[in-house]
């Protein structure tokens, strides 16, 4: 109905996406006097007085697109609409259901805090197994890592999956936008971005970091949006400046511990900003289910991914 209303045609196909008729509509009628004969053009008063002359009784294309964008927001508002319902609904149902999402406490980060609150563990920390660093670069990125200063609220980073082979200049891949790799606060902004991401990106998008040298890099982050890469300085063995904005620091050792400073300051910081210390990280690595579950509930979006 939406494909005969727009185009004028009997053909009642549904082929071409819903929203690619209305923009189709749209771009082929905005326009009132793209019908007028060219003499008319000449003639601004008799376009006035009959500017559309020889097509008496049809609709001027303007208010055609007019009404057949009403159209496609009634049409596309009802089905979000509908499925919106039906997925509230099978939220209530029982049973386990793979979260796009996961809600955890800072201190379940740690590995022994986490087996004693029987909960899994949020986070993958960067070991010498899950990582793939020739030892020959001498570049230790190993533990979690904190973006102190990041004017985002993003906060964790993990380099689990990095892979790098010797020699310099040696190119890294880092496959940061998995499960448990990076970290955001519990906070709205916080999903509005996790979101955006999701549509934006994909799982398996490496960021990039051109190692020139052991204590220096350039990081091409995940996203085109920031649109230029970043210079990373190594300040200390725990700490890199990643400049313009923040500081890497390490939270915790590859074996699971606690840094015994940067640590605490973390969690202090943490306070500061989320007063229940929560944090968010990404539970799934299907995109399906990330970019489903922005609108739908859980159980909803395995019906589909």
């Amino acid at each position: 109905l939406l494909r005969r209303h727009c185009s004028g045609q009997a053909e009642t196909s549904f082929a071409p996406p819903l929203m690619s008729q209305c923009f189709n509509c749209c771009q082929s009628k905005s326009d009132d006097y793209d019908f007028l004969a060219p003499e008319q053009f000449i003639a601004p008063q008799a376009t006035l007085d009959a500017p559309f002359a020889g097509r008496e009784g049809q609709e001027p294309r303007a208010a055609t697109c007019a009404s057949c964008c009403r159209t496609c927001c009634l049409v596309t508002g009802g089905i979000i609409g509908t499925l919106a319902l039906v997925s509230g609904f099978m939220s209530l149902l029982p049973g386990e259901c793979e979260y796009a999402r996961r809600s955890f406490h800072v201190d379940h980060i740690l590995p022994k805090n986490a087996i004693d609150a029987g909960v899994p563990l949020p986070l993958q920390i960067g070991i010498a197994e899950n990582m793939s660093v020739d030892i020959a670069l001498g570049i230790d990125l190993t533990g979690l890592w904190w973006m102190d200063g990041n004017p985002l609220p993003e906060y964790l980073v993990s380099w689990a999956g990095s892979t790098a082979a010797a020699p310099f200049p040696s190119r890294m891949a880092t496959l940061n936008n998995m499960a448990g790799r990076w970290a955001w606060s519990d906070s709205l902004l916080a999903h509005l971005i996790q979101s955006y991401y999701a549509f934006s990106t994909e799982v398996l998008t490496p960021m990039h970091t051109l190692w020139y040298n052991s204590s220096y890099g350039a990081i091409t982050p995940v996203t085109e949006e920031f649109g230029e890469d970043f210079d990373i300085y190594k300040l200390t063995n725990d700490t890199w400046d990643r400049r313009p904005s923040y500081t890497l620091r390490r939270v915790v050792y590859g074996n699971g511990t606690a840094h015994p400073e940067f640590w605490p300051k973390f969690k202090e910081f943490l306070q500061t900003q989320q007063s229940d210390s929560m944090l968010i990280a990404w539970a799934t690595d299907k995109d399906c289910m990330r970019r489903c579950q922005v609108l739908f509930s859980c159980r909803f979006c395995g019906l589909f991914c």
